[in-house]
Protein backbone atom coordinates (compact mmCIF):
# COMPACT_ATOMS: atom_id res chain seq x y z
CA UNK A 1 0.00 0.00 0.00
CA UNK A 2 0.92 3.61 -0.07
CA UNK A 3 -0.32 6.09 2.04
CA UNK A 4 -3.18 8.12 0.93
CA UNK A 5 -1.64 11.31 0.10
CA UNK A 6 0.80 9.85 -2.29
CA UNK A 7 -1.62 6.97 -3.81
CA UNK A 8 -3.06 9.41 -6.68
CA UNK A 9 0.96 10.38 -7.49
CA UNK A 10 2.19 7.14 -7.41
CA UNK A 11 -0.05 6.06 -9.88
CA UNK A 12 0.32 9.28 -12.04
CA UNK A 13 3.94 8.19 -11.92
CA UNK A 14 2.43 4.57 -13.34
CA UNK A 15 0.89 6.43 -16.11
CA UNK A 16 3.78 8.87 -16.81
CA UNK A 17 6.40 5.55 -17.00
CA UNK A 18 4.07 3.91 -18.89
CA UNK A 19 4.11 6.36 -21.36
CA UNK A 20 7.76 6.73 -21.26
CA UNK A 21 7.72 3.20 -22.58
CA UNK A 22 6.00 3.44 -25.38
CA UNK A 23 8.50 6.34 -26.26
CA UNK A 24 11.85 3.81 -25.55
CA UNK A 25 9.50 0.83 -27.96
CA UNK A 26 9.80 3.72 -30.71
CA UNK A 27 14.26 4.36 -29.61
CA UNK A 28 14.42 0.63 -30.89
CA UNK A 29 15.77 -0.41 -27.66
CA UNK A 30 16.12 -3.97 -27.32
CA UNK A 31 12.99 -6.53 -26.35
CA UNK A 32 15.35 -7.47 -23.06
CA UNK A 33 15.58 -3.78 -21.78
CA UNK A 34 12.12 -3.21 -22.17
CA UNK A 35 11.00 -6.30 -20.61
CA UNK A 36 13.36 -5.14 -17.40
CA UNK A 37 11.55 -1.57 -17.66
CA UNK A 38 8.23 -3.16 -17.90
CA UNK A 39 9.68 -5.51 -14.62
CA UNK A 40 10.46 -2.59 -12.56
CA UNK A 41 7.16 -0.32 -13.33
CA UNK A 42 5.25 -3.45 -12.50
CA UNK A 43 6.85 -3.82 -9.15
CA UNK A 44 5.85 -0.43 -8.59
CA UNK A 45 2.49 -1.77 -8.91
CA UNK A 46 2.51 -4.40 -6.71
CA UNK A 47 4.12 -2.00 -3.58
CA UNK A 48 0.65 -0.28 -4.40
CA UNK A 49 -1.48 -3.20 -4.00
CA UNK A 50 0.47 -4.93 -0.92
CA UNK A 51 -0.91 -4.74 2.67
CA UNK A 52 1.66 -2.90 4.25
CA UNK A 53 3.10 0.41 4.24
CA UNK A 54 5.49 0.80 1.23
CA UNK A 55 5.32 4.37 0.72
CA UNK A 56 9.42 4.73 1.10
CA UNK A 57 9.99 1.88 -0.93
CA UNK A 58 7.96 3.03 -3.65
CA UNK A 59 9.54 6.05 -3.42
CA UNK A 60 13.36 4.82 -4.11
CA UNK A 61 12.49 2.06 -6.24
CA UNK A 62 10.77 5.09 -8.48
CA UNK A 63 13.93 7.30 -7.85
CA UNK A 64 15.84 4.19 -9.18
CA UNK A 65 13.89 4.47 -12.57
CA UNK A 66 13.41 8.50 -12.89
CA UNK A 67 17.56 8.49 -12.11
CA UNK A 68 18.45 6.01 -14.73
CA UNK A 69 16.09 7.12 -17.82
CA UNK A 70 16.76 11.21 -16.68
CA UNK A 71 12.80 11.16 -16.16
CA UNK A 72 13.31 14.00 -13.80
CA UNK A 73 9.51 15.71 -14.23
CA UNK A 74 8.43 12.38 -13.13
CA UNK A 75 10.28 12.96 -10.11
CA UNK A 76 9.65 16.22 -9.44
CA UNK A 77 5.70 15.89 -9.61
CA UNK A 78 5.81 13.04 -6.93
CA UNK A 79 7.47 15.14 -4.66
CA UNK A 80 5.84 18.45 -5.36
CA UNK A 81 4.79 19.87 -2.02
CA UNK A 82 1.04 18.82 -1.22
CA UNK A 83 -1.92 21.03 -1.51
CA UNK A 84 -4.43 21.39 1.11
CA UNK A 85 -6.68 19.46 -1.56
CA UNK A 86 -4.19 16.86 -2.09
CA UNK A 87 -4.66 15.64 2.12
Amino acid sequence: MIREVKKDRALRSIHDLLVEARILAFENISSEEMAEYLAKVEYLMVLIIEEEDNTDIYAKNLQKICAFYDYKRIMVHYNAPLLSVDK
